[in-house]
């Protein structure tokens, strides 16, 4: 009878502080999703279709990507700037970051980051593309390696790209240069 009792002001007491601590802890939540995270820094921030472009290239870009995936796989773009990006890329909240007509910060100039740079033959520097991803998953990266020349080439983004630089949409198509950037 006396243990019974003491077990039972045992257990009181155990939840007496188990709900004061849990009262006092910090919550932690946990997002999922099944998109795949871009961040996207246009640098000719005064352009007033940059919300255009960037979201052409965030559905070509998904489109090459479902297609080399063989399945439908969502891309989620969100802009914003270079330490946004930095910030993301380093702590998962994206999944790849592409900086258009803007330079790349010096964090991501290491070996931790894969870099694709690509580069209108006109060789308007206004129109340079970066892709940069973490050097982690290799099968993400070689995906993205092949997606993204593709997803330069796709109508959404030329008529898109043809608007933002003031040309006739439905024009000449634009060719790119695409390569594997170094630490520049």
């Amino acid at each position: 009878m006396k243990n019974s009792i003491i077990v039972s002001f045992l257990l009181l007491a155990v939840s007496a502080i188990t709900a004061q601590a849990s009262d006092s802890m910090p919550v932690v939540r946990v997002e999922s999703s099944r998109a795949i995270k871009v961040a996207i820094i246009n640098g000719d921030r005064s352009n007033p279709v940059n919300g255009q472009l960037n979201a052409a290239f965030t559905e070509s870009l998904g489109y090459e990507i479902s297609r080399q995936c063989r399945m439908p796989v969502p891309v989620k773009s969100v802009i914003g700037t270079s330490p946004d990006a930095v910030n993301g890329l380093s702590n998962g909240g994206c999944d790849f970051a592409v900086f258009i007509g803007a330079s790349l910060p010096s964090a991501l100039l290491n070996s931790d980051f894969i870099r694709f740079k690509a580069v209108p033959a006109s060789g308007d520097s206004k129109y340079v593309i970066y892709l940069v991803a973490p050097n982690t998953d290799r099968d993400f990266v070689e995906t993205l390696q092949h997606a993204f020349p593709e997803a330069l080439k796709g109508a959404f983004f030329q008529k898109a790209l043809a608007r933002h630089s003031n040309q006739v949409a439905g024009g000449e198509k634009s060719e790119w240069k695409v390569a594997l950037a170094s630490a520049e």
